[in-house]
Parts: C-alpha cells; structure tokens; sequence
C-alpha cells in the first residue's frame, strides 16, 4: 500500500476515528458564502503530516500507471498521483504539479484531496498562500465529514480570517463536529470554549468531558487545563477518573 493513514482512513496523523455522528441542521453552511479574506495564518495552522509509507516507495511502474489512470479522470489516481509528487517518494518532489493533480480530485469531490489543496493554500505550497483558496478546498471537505478541515474551519473562524456575525459561535460548531470523530485538537479547543463560556454556554461538565477526551488521546495541555478547570470548579471533575 502507498498510504500510511489513521482508522479514519484521513492522512493526517491527528484525525479521528470515530463514526461521524449527527449534528443538529444549523446555518454552518450558509456561512460559507458569507466569507472575506481578512489576513494570512502563520505556520503554528499546519498539521502533522504522515502522508505516505517512506520504507514502500512505490515504483515507477506504478507511478505511471497512477498517472495514466489519472489522466483518464481516475479520481484516486489523480489523488495518489498528488501525494507522491507533494511527498517526493519515488518521484521528484514538485509541490506545483502536486496541487495540479490534488485539484482536480478536489474539483470531482474528493474529500481528502480538497482537505490537503485547502492545507496547501493556508501554507503557500505549490500556490501563493490564500485563506480565500484554502476557505473554498476545507469549506469542501468539511462539509463531507473530514475532521481535519472541520477543525482548521473552525480555526479559521476563530482567529477571525472569516468574515461572520458571530464568530465564536460558528467555530464552536465545527470544533464540535470535529470533536465528535475523536480529533483532539479540536476536542481541547471546544473544552477550552465550554470552560470560558465562549461562542457556548459555559458549561463546565461539558468542558470537563472534551478536556478529558483530548487528554485521554494524548494532546499536550490538555492535562494542565483540567487540573485549573478542577480548582476553579471541582464539582464538574470526576474526581474517581
């Protein structure tokens, strides 16, 4: 196998495993249209990558059958044929002609290529760097259930690069959709909301189950956060956990 991916079958290393559970009908969707550029996110936006297996480089063979297939339309080939050219793994690595072959994947709904073409605009790989173009690719995959991009939507909306009329409060909303499939970055995220009553109701048993939930898939601070959510309120800590 080329890819090296997570139980939810996602390249990035931290997304999820859980099913995608449902989440009430809300006006997420309708916020997307509403969207203006308003600056550039910095490094600390990319993820950790762990795209492809470095000890099974595929052939050229393969490669080439890859790009036949995906000169043809093959959605998967023009995605695979994406990473190994983003990855340089028996292929010289070319961030351009990666982007090429990831949008057009993405053009024909492929949700994880959207995700990276969006992750590529936030970085400026292959591309000058747009939070416009990268809002359009996540904004995507999003949609689909990809909790990466669901996370770094509401990332978006947070640091407020998004035009909205409520920005706190649609961020909360993809935190939670991406909370809900076990990424945990968003789960600390929606905690730490629920912990300061931001875009939420504070709620400090609920800031207490996504602290726990993050800390228990290992993200750091996670652990410091609870322990001052438990001082201020210990009633809303299990303390037998």
């Amino acid at each position: 196998e080329l890819m090296t991916e997570n139980a939810n079958n996602h390249p990035f290393v931290f997304a999820a495993s859980p099913s995608l559970k449902t989440v009430e009908k809300d006006d997420v969707e309708a916020e997307i249209i509403n969207k203006k550029t308003t600056g550039l996110l910095g490094e600390t936006f990319a993820p950790v990558y762990k795209l492809s297996d470095s000890k099974n480089v595929p052939s050229k063979e393969l490669i080439d059958q890859y790009k036949k297939d995906a000169v043809q339309g093959d959605i998967e080939s023009q995605y695979k044929l994406g990473i190994v050219h983003y990855e340089g793994n028996g292929i010289e690595q070319d961030h351009l002609e990666a982007a090429g072959w990831f949008r057009k994947a993405a053009q024909q709904g492929h949700a994880k290529a959207q995700s990276l073409l969006g992750y590529m605009y936030l970085n400026g790989k292959g591309m000058e760097r747009s939070v416009d173009g990268a809002f359009k690719w996540l904004s995507e995959a999003a949609i689909q259930g990809d909790s990466y991009s669901q996370y770094y939507l509401g990332k978006l909306y947070y640091e407020k690069m998004i035009s909205s009329l409520n920005h706190d409060k649609v961020a909360a909303r993809w935190y939670k959709r991406a909370a809900e499939q076990g990424y945990p970055q968003a789960q600390y995220e929606l905690g730490q909301m629920f912990f300061q009553g931001k875009g939420v109701r504070q709620d400090y048993e609920s800031a207490y189950e996504w602290l726990s939930k993050a800390a228990e898939n290992g993200l750091e601070g996670s652990k410091e956060l609870i322990e001052k959510l438990c001082r201020v309120q210990p009633d809303s800590c299990d303390q037998s956990a």
